[in-house]
């Protein structure tokens, strides 16, 4: 086992909690992506004395792996060879409500309790013969094509926080918060560097 890449220590920002790997559908360059994701502890959030907010949001930031070539094994995926780049290309601040435009920053703790990779069956690469073939077993078929080739869908990545809120008259509550990204709309949208959370 050997290190690709390393990045420096950072002071005074949450620490990572959490990798997420995707592959997009059909890129036909040779790039994978890794979601990095920084939040305070369940502790932290906890040490903050009731009735009172503040202590930081998580921050979640996609970055894009290229390698120098790729290579398909049988029941197992493309393997990756050579990293040539790593960059940001996507980030996201979980804080607090998604919809408040991240203007509660001051007053809000927020917490990453999820960040996963949501791993699918991929579809066979060619559908099963139709020819004499009863409609009652097709899906059958295809089915069991897709769960025993190996190879996964990591198209989607969860992400689910729970944030600590001081309304306007001076109540606090917790928020829980899910959010799904998909790497395929991501490439149809063009590739944005960022997003506005809707709740």
């Amino acid at each position: 086992m050997a290190i690709d890449c390393a990045s420096p220590y950072e002071e005074g920002v949450p620490g990572v909690l959490s990798f997420c790997y995707q592959e997009p559908e059909n890129d036909p360059r040779n790039c994978v992506y890794l979601w990095l994701s920084r939040s305070i502890t369940p502790d932290s959030f906890h040490q903050h004395t009731e009735g009172a907010a503040g202590g930081g949001g998580a921050v979640c930031t996609l970055y894009s792996m290229t390698y120098e070539k790729r290579e398909w094994i049988e029941g197992h995926g493309l393997w990756y060879q050579g990293l040539a780049a790593i960059a940001p290309r996507f980030e996201f601040e979980a804080d607090g409500n998604p919809s408040s435009n991240n203007n509660s920053n001051d007053q809000s703790a927020t917490v990453l309790f999820t960040a996963h990779t949501v791993s699918r069956p991929s579809p066979p690469t060619s559908p099963p013969p139709l020819t004499h073939c009863q409609s009652s077993l097709l899906l059958g078929a295809s089915d069991d094509d897709a769960s025993n080739s190996g190879v996964s869908d990591l198209s989607l990545c969860l992400f689910g926080w729970y944030s600590r809120e001081l309304d306007e008259r001076g109540r606090v509550s917790t928020q829980h918060y899910l959010a799904l990204f998909d790497i395929n709309q991501w490439y149809q949208a063009h590739m944005p560097s960022s997003c506005q959370l809707l709740a």
